[in-house]
């Protein structure tokens, strides 16, 4: 989801909805502000209702921001761009810190970085993993699109053209999603926490 809104939502703003880069950039700073809103809150509600819940709560939020990415038109404006970045943020925000805090505190001490630096690398491989996927997924829309023939430059691409393969990709982050979804729901619903105190 993350790579997947960096690479293709200023392309979607700048190349179909006609506005600058800087603007594009604003609507994508969103992000940057939902996620660690919710991931503040996060440590506070996960105490109260457990980690699983906390994910799942927010990998319900991406999905809505999922939705949200797909009711995106040329008319829009880049406001709800924005809001549905924020969204998504917020959504990331009470996923990414429960499931890594559950993930550490499920090991003893001396394996908790072990633990954590799986837990980057995953991150690291599924974002190029992302990046590749969504962008065979434009390519291929592109390609069909304009007969074949893609040039260097976005903006000889037609609008109607480009809008749809950029859809094929938020199709494509909805289904990511979605499973991310029914990973939270194969998480434990109670962790046997490591009770061993740290090493001294």
């Amino acid at each position: 989801m993350l790579i997947g809104l960096t690479s293709f939502i200023p392309l979607y703003a700048q190349g179909v909805l006609h506005t600058s880069a800087l603007v594009a950039g604003f609507a994508l700073a969103a992000l940057t502000l939902g996620w660690p809103l919710a991931a503040s809150m996060a440590g506070r509600i996960y105490l109260r209702i457990g980690f699983r819940r906390t994910a799942l709560i927010g990998a319900v939020v991406i999905m809505i921001g999922a939705g949200l990415l797909d009711l995106l038109s040329s008319r829009s404006s880049v406001w709800q761009v924005g809001a549905t970045c924020f969204v998504i943020g917020f959504g990331l925000g009470l996923v990414s810190s429960p499931t890594l805090i559950s993930a550490q505190s499920s090991v003893e001490w001396d394996r908790r970085g072990v633990v954590t630096g799986t837990n980057v690398f995953a991150r690291s491989m599924g974002s190029a993993l992302g990046i590749a996927v969504f962008g065979a997924i434009a390519n291929s829309s592109l390609s069909h699109g304009v007969g074949g023939q893609i040039s260097s430059t976005a903006s000889a691409i037609p609008v109607a053209v480009l809008e749809h393969a950029l859809h094929r990709v938020f199709l494509a982050a909805g289904v990511v999603a979605v499973l991310l979804t029914i990973a939270v729901l194969i998480m434990p619903s109670r962790l046997a926490i490591s009770q061993t105190a740290p090493p001294t």
